[in-house]
């Protein structure tokens, strides 16, 4: 059947209402809709020409009108539990995307908190490596100074020791050179004595031996008179 296109003046409102009536019905095309419209306008003429086919035509219109009530309250029913699910299923959605962006924001949060944490244990592991150095260079020193104080002592200590030694030598050799000096004083104090008592001693032995001599020779007077007796 061939399909082939007409223009029908109507008045906006007219046009409007045409349009409306059929998306609401839901038909193919505005084709579809006219083609019922004449349908119905045709069952009309119908029972107004045929008076016989009146009552099946009324009849026909009754069951049709109760089915189409049943029909329309379904799709009311249909349309309320769609628009209901649609409403429940827009407001998964909100729900969803809000719950979506919440989580992306809580991952961006979490995921920077990451980064700034791996700084921080970077930071972290820097500094104690620094201070590990730091530590180890600070035992260093301390064990060079105690090195260093220990020679010190250690040369502090000879010195002292030294200086005591050497003053207790000089300490010594001055009192060994105070005694030799008394020892020499008296040495030369004895000498003189004996000296002075050798000189006494002299004039003493020599009388006496003039003494045992005049004994020992007769003089001339004892001569004389030894003779004449």
């Amino acid at each position: 059947m061939s399909v082939s296109t007409f223009t029908i003046r109507l008045d906006e409102k007219t046009k409007e209402l045409f349009n409306e009536l059929a998306k609401q019905n839901e038909f193919e095309n505005k084709g579809d809709f006219l083609k019922r419209l004449l349908l119905l306008y045709q069952a009309e003429k119908t029972k107004e020409n045929v008076s016989m086919l009146k009552p099946a035509i009324e009849t026909v219109e009754l069951l049709t009108s109760r089915l189409l009530e049943v029909l329309i309250g379904a799709g009311v029913i249909i349309t309320t539990n769609e628009e209901k699910h649609q409403r429940e299923l827009n407001e998964q959605c909100t729900t969803y995307e809000g719950t979506h962006k919440l989580l992306k924001q809580r991952i961006a949060v979490l995921e920077q908190e990451q980064v700034e944490n791996e700084k921080c244990i970077q930071s972290f592991k820097s500094d104690k490596e620094t201070a590990e150095r730091k530590n180890y260079e600070l035992q260093q020193e301390i064990k060079e100074l105690k090195s260093t104080i220990s020679d010190k002592i250690k040369i502090e200590q000879d010195k002292e020791l030294l200086d005591l030694k050497q003053q207790l030598q000089s300490k010594a050799e001055e009192q060994l050179s105070k005694h030799t000096a008394t020892i020499n004083e008296y040495e030369s104090k004895v000498k003189d004595l004996l000296n002075l008592l050798e000189q006494r001693e002299k004039p003493a032995s020599t009388t006496s031996r003039a003494r045992k001599t005049t004994k020992k020779t007769p003089t001339a007077s004892q001569n004389e008179t030894e003779t004449k007796s």
